[in-house]
């Protein structure tokens, strides 16, 4: 039996566009590729990677944590391993709905540990996983690959005996390790760059007159994104200043972040 939920406008999926949504607590992606709509699993079948926000090839997208590569049409995996799930989608009038019932393809959670983390200068919680068993405690410092790089993190809640969870629980990272001397050394050694940039950007904001107030900045663990918080609409006027703050940090990749629009899971 289908069961139909209607996720979008058909005008917000024009030819070439992919969108990610939340559909009973699963993220989904859908893709238009020269007029057709498919919709898979954002969760790879390797390690729970966010495969939809990897890089599309003609119908094959590449899994930006590990590089496996899946046929977005039909879920199959170029790698001999697990097919993405699909979903069927159906356009009514200018509805386009998600058939969350029929699907094809598995993506199992089997073999999956879950844990529960914080993370950012603003407290990002969220869950992390890993199919490898990590021996850590509440309170540890953890090294995980989100979907805004490589950081760090506190760990707020290990997985509980078994490897199964329920698909509210699913991850939205990859825990990579429990912090090491080195890892902590290396925060120490990125420094304060990050003040520099809330500095510089408060300063072009000014220059072009923009109505939005910069108040954070963070440079995340892998020493080459720097986050910049800000109050107000957003504006694709920030993209330019994005990029002259990027040409002056040896071309760090610089984001803005409007603070209204972030959110986070409660533990």
């Amino acid at each position: 039996m289908s069961q139909l939920i209607r996720v979008d406008q058909t005008d917000q999926l024009p030819a070439g566009a992919r969108k990610l949504y939340t559909v009973e607590n699963r993220q989904i992606a859908i893709f238009n590729l020269s007029g057709t709509l498919y919709a898979v699993d954002n969760h790879c079948t390797h390690r729970d990677g966010p495969v939809g926000a990897g890089e599309l090839n003609d119908v094959v997208i590449t899994c930006p944590w590990h590089g496996w590569r899946f046929n977005v049409t039909s879920g199959h995996c170029l790698e001999d391993g697990p097919d993405l799930r699909c979903y069927p989608v159906h356009v009514e009038g200018n509805d386009v709905l998600i058939d969350v019932a029929t699907t094809v393809g598995s993506n199992s959670d089997d073999g999956i540990y879950c844990y529960l983390v914080r993370y950012g200068a603003l407290g990002h919680v969220g869950r992390v996983g890993s199919i490898n068993r990590v021996p850590c405690r509440r309170g540890d410092r953890v090294v995980v690959n989100t979907d805004r790089g490589v950081e760090l993190a506190e760990l707020l809640e290990a997985p509980k005996d078994g490897a199964g969870r329920s698909s509210q629980e699913r991850p939205t990272a990859e825990l990579l390790r429990v912090a090491t001397d080195e890892d902590r050394q290396q925060e120490v050694d990125l420094g304060d760059l990050h003040e520099e940039v809330l500095k510089a950007s408060e300063e072009l904001i000014s220059q072009r007159g923009l109505s939005i107030t910069a108040v954070d900045a963070e440079q995340l663990f892998d020493g080459q994104t720097i986050i910049v918080y800000y109050l107000g609409e957003s504006t694709e006027k920030l993209g330019p200043v994005a990029v002259e703050l990027s040409k002056t940090l040896e071309n760090r990749r610089v984001q803005f972040q409007p603070i209204e629009n972030i959110d986070s899971t409660e533990p």
